[in-house]
């Protein structure tokens, strides 16, 4: 009898596995977001309830029938998988383009441990929305930054210096693309007086630690004292006056672009002088002529915005740079904002720039040292002294520090050769807005 009471169990475990099986062959995945039907933009986040996947399964997900991804990150809370379509950007690693505004079909299907398909795919048809051109007027946009007295928001910015490459140099081909100098943190601007003259007096302060980068490694910069930058400042963003204040500390602030005087309309080109780059340690800044078009009205960041492109070259200084002291050949620049003219504010703002100078050997192993064997300490990043700005003659608008101030790394003794060598680098500006 106890024989058969075992066998009669075996059994009854082997059907309920089965009819697991079963039940897992038979049950659909399901997506939650976006809803089928509905308008997204930007990055859209599907999300797939874990409970509708076998378990220890996983999901792919296809947009149009293009497959985007085998794997999905996980919710916080562990009850969603998360595939984050990027309408704007596509997946330039698989070559797959951005989505057109319009109608689009996006397709999961679950599978479980053993990779075998887990019911029926599930399907939604969703409308790309990104162009936001309907907000143009006939006459023309007016962009301009918002001036109300108490109007604040915080940006993240980073500014990193990446090796791109070094003549007859076979030891730094490891450190290709990485950050050999740079800093990151958080910059609060705020709108403190509104003048007769139609500019307003902006203050702008670190919000937080100043991160830096150093032959590859960030180092926060715990204790830095820090004061305020004040800027007189135009509705186009144009700076007349910069001022510090008294109080001891490294006055670090954030550029944003110049806007244009006049009404412009998408594929319309302007001419202006840009402040490109600005070192949050020292405020000194590089002014260039940009060639500046709107490209386009799209959504960023939530918000309606005009799409920026400016381009510029020509010899200029790199001032958060503690290598390149000296003017450098800029071959090819450019800058895309993102301004939200609903807000007046710079949604977002990228800077590439490819950079060639000639140095010496020892540079390119002071800045690389830290990246060809981490194990060597870097550098410590002195905290720069320099003079207060004084007014020019003509305009009244305070000069810019020199952007010499930075004494370079001791050399390491690695270079076999002190003949200089033509070097390549990348200078990439970010700019978000956090609040």
């Amino acid at each position: 009898m106890g024989r058969f009471l075992i066998g009669v169990a075996l059994v009854a475990t082997l059907l309920v596995g089965i009819v697991t099986d079963r039940v897992w062959a038979q049950r659909d995945v399901d997506i939650v977001r976006p809803l089928d039907g509905s308008v997204v933009r930007e990055t859209v986040k599907v999300l797939v309830p874990v409970d509708s996947v076998p378990e220890d399964g996983f999901i792919t997900c296809s947009v149009d029938g293009k497959f985007q991804c085998a794997t999905a990150a996980k919710s916080e809370d562990g009850q969603y998988f998360i595939f984050n379509w990027n309408t704007k950007e596509g997946n330039p690693d698989q070559k797959i383009p951005p989505a057109q505004d319009g109608r689009h079909t996006i397709t999961v299907q679950a599978y479980d441990a053993a990779g075998r398909k887990s019911g029926n795919p599930k399907e939604i048809v969703v409308s790309v929305a990104n162009n936001a051109a309907k907000f143009m007027p006939s006459e023309g946009l007016k962009l301009r930054y918002n001036q109300r007295v108490a109007h604040a928001c915080k940006y993240e910015f980073k500014y990193v210096l990446n090796m791109k490459s070094a003549q007859g140099s076979t030891s730094v081909a490891s450190t290709v693309g990485q950050a050999v100098e740079g800093a990151s943190g958080v910059v609060k601007r705020s709108i403190e007086d509104v003048m007769s003259s139609g500019t307003v007096l902006v203050r702008q302060k670190l919000d937080g630690v100043l991160q830096t980068y150093q032959q590859g490694q960030a180092v926060p910069m715990v204790g830095l004292t820090t004061r305020a930058l004040y800027d007189v400042e135009d509705a186009m963003g144009r700076v007349t006056y910069v001022m510090r204040s008294s109080s001891p500390g490294v006055a670090i602030g954030v550029n944003l672009p110049n806007l244009p005087a006049q009404r412009v309309h998408i594929g319309d080109v302007w001419y202006q002088k840009d402040l490109i780059f600005r070192d949050v340690m020292t405020g000194a800044g590089v002014e260039a002529n940009t060639v500046n078009t709107l490209e386009a009205l799209e959504w960023e960041g939530g918000q309606p915005c005009a799409k920026i492109k400016s381009t510029f070259s020509g010899s200029m200084r790199i001032p958060f740079s503690k290598v390149f002291v000296e003017p450098v050949e800029v071959v090819s620049g450019e800058t895309t904002t993102y301004f939200g003219f609903q807000v007046g504010e710079v949604v977002s703002s990228v800077t590439k720039a490819v950079i060639r100078a000639r140095v010496s050997p020892s540079v390119i192993s002071n800045l690389t040292q830290g990246l060809v064997n981490p194990g060597i300490a870097s550098t410590p990043m002195p905290v720069p002294t320099y003079a207060m700005p004084q007014p020019d003659s003509i305009s009244g608008a305070m000069e810019y520090p020199s952007a010499g101030m930075w004494s370079a790394a001791p050399s390491t003794g690695v270079a076999s050769t002190n003949e200089p060598v033509d070097v390549e680098m990348e200078i990439v500006q970010t700019l978000a807005l956090t609040q």
